[in-house]
């Protein structure tokens, strides 16, 4: 067990031009150690040099406190830095570190392994495929305790499995399966969930992740609050900076059971309000920038990394994948507060225009698009957080650009604490559609409240369950009794639709238990209903 003599080298150390001569839209470069270091603002760099100073600690220091009070900065850092645990978060001789397996491609995998900073990691691939290598960077946090090892496994090829083997300080310490993705794949099967609280109930998390893995998915999507960073021991510390939101995604991936999968499955991920640092937050958080480095710290996925990858606005991205494309929104940080959706109802917005446009840009007509988000986007029928409900002008706006796009969808969200699918009429965007919301992987969970406040466009809803919604398509010669698809090119208003889908889809929710209900999709019925005039309105109606 101990660290053998071995071809692969750290990264940092190759020669030859490679993906760390080519650093992603992160501009990581430092030589194996990256640190993410928060720009200082002219207050903060003073009152740094005021607590750093070995000059009259005790009066400068109280100083500083006076000053940065005084200044207006945020009580939230102070706190959490003044309660600010010490201790280490892996437990006493570990025998695992957390690993996460994100963007993959037909060739290559990204790979992370969470670590204490002053641990000497090394990596190395058990294959029999001679081609395939590793190579890797650190990145850290100013002051963390806790580091993430970024790996890119190379050379890969489909069908085959590989062993990533860790070794910490010279130990070997830890092993995982992983393999490549075939993305041209007709068939395959995701997993979506949302919201997974790391502070309570722990049997619930081991249950409900157990039925995850029983599926085996081809890809896992982690769509919002994948981690709850403004809540430190219980306590709400909010807006969380760079620090605290570091902590505790770490804290979160030694807890749960995904992060201990001996065989690793690809994930792709955006954020909600509490991995984004503020519940219900929205473009004022101060540390927005900070939140956003920290999540592409520990959620692997690249600029660069394969053609069928894009990065957006923020934390935004697109997929093209399985013949359909999944469009990762951030409904965060250009987020219009509500109140402001209430007193300047002409300026709200919830993507932002530059994401908007990135959006729009970004469907393919001839391809069925999900559009997925943290929070619901119909639900104007309850108080809690939705597109439709906390900026409705600008909702109405964004569907009217959506209809003139001639672009098929369906919508998934997560946030609400209960499952939910919604139909979406054909009047609204020109072909009937509908929305999964899927919640919570594993956190409290409330009531629908369905008998005070109904829902107008609910097929199915289920309450005070933990849940995971799943997305599988099969090929049309293993799907059930349907209306096949078209077999030849058609012309519907000038617009050309091609290339009809084999497969049908049908979405599942699971418990822990069992599947609580489903619903099938002919992605060719979505393509063939748009007949509406591009420029057509939705009716006022739809919205209410």
């Amino acid at each position: 067990d101990h660290l053998p003599q071995t071809t692969h080298r750290p990264i940092a150390t190759l020669s030859e031009a490679s993906w760390f001569d080519n650093p992603p839209t992160l501009s990581l470069t430092l030589p194996m150690r990256t640190h993410l270091t928060p720009r200082p603002s002219s207050k903060s760099k003073f009152f740094l040099a005021v607590i750093l100073s070995p000059l009259r600690p005790i009066p400068l220091i109280a100083l500083g406190v006076v000053i940065f009070v005084g200044l207006g900065c945020s009580t939230a850092t102070r706190t959490y830095e003044e309660n600010k645990p010490q201790r280490t978060i892996f437990p006493p001789a570990s025998t695992f570190l957390p690993v996460l397996q994100g963007l993959t491609s037909e060739s290559a995998a990204l790979i992370n392994v969470i670590a204490e900073t002053n641990d000497e990691i090394h990596l190395t691939l058990a294959s029999n495929d001679p081609e395939a290598r590793i190579e890797w960077r650190e990145l850290t946090w100013p002051g963390a305790t806790e580091k993430v090892i970024r790996a890119r496994a190379s050379g890969l090829r489909v069908g085959l499995n590989y062993q990533l083997l860790i070794y910490r300080n010279r130990q070997l310490v830890d092993r995982r399966e992983f393999a490549a993705l075939n993305t041209q794949q007709e068939q395959f099967r995701v997993l979506i969930g949302s919201c997974m609280y790391d502070g309570e109930k722990p049997q619930e998390m081991e249950s409900i992740w157990a039925r995850a893995l029983e599926r085996k998915p081809d890809v896992l999507f982690l769509i919002g609050d994948n981690a709850y960073a403004d809540l430190v021991d219980g306590k709400y510390l909010a807006p969380a900076d760079g620090a605290q939101l570091w902590r505790r995604y770490a804290e979160t991936m030694v807890r749960l059971p995904l992060y201990r999968w001996k065989r690793l499955v690809p994930v792709l991920a955006t954020w909600d309000d509490h991995d984004f640092g503020v519940n219900d937050g929205d473009r004022n958080h101060p540390y927005k920038e900070q939140a956003r480095q920290v999540f592409l710290s520990y959620f692997p996925q690249e600029q660069g990394f394969s053609d069928n990858w894009t990065a957006g606005p923020g934390v935004a991205s697109r997929w093209n994948a399985f013949g359909f494309v999944f469009h990762f929104l951030d409904a965060r940080s250009f987020r219009s507060p509500r109140v402001e959706a209430a007193e300047q109802p002409a300026a709200q917005t919830q993507f932002g225009t530059e994401q908007e446009t990135w959006i729009l840009s970004g469907l393919e007509k001839r391809k069925l698009n999900f559009l997925i988000k943290g929070d619901q986007w119909w639900g104007a029928y309850h108080r809690f957080e939705s597109y439709e409900g906390s900026h409705p002008r600008s909702f109405m706006a964004w569907l009217a650009r959506l209809r003139r796009s001639a672009a098929p969808t369906i919508m998934i969200s997560g946030d609400r604490h209960m499952s939910e699918v919604m139909r979406i009429p054909n009047d609204v965007l020109g072909y009937e559609t509908y929305e999964f919301t899927v919640s919570p992987i594993h956190a409290r969970k409330y009531s629908g409240d369905w008998d005070k406040t109904p829902n107008p466009r609910q097929l199915h809803g289920m309450a005070l369950q933990n849940n995971w919604l799943e997305i599988e398509a099969m090929p049309s010669s293993q799907k059930h009794e349907s209306s096949p698809p078209p077999k030849t090119t058609k012309r519907i208003k000038s617009r050309i639709i091609t290339e009809p889908y084999s497969t049908q889809i049908t979405a599942r929710f699971w418990s822990d238990k069992s599947e609580l209900y489903s619903i099938s999709i002919e992605p060719n019925r979505i393509l063939d209903s748009i007949r509406a005039t591009p420029s057509d309105p939705p009716k006022r109606s739809s919205f209410q």
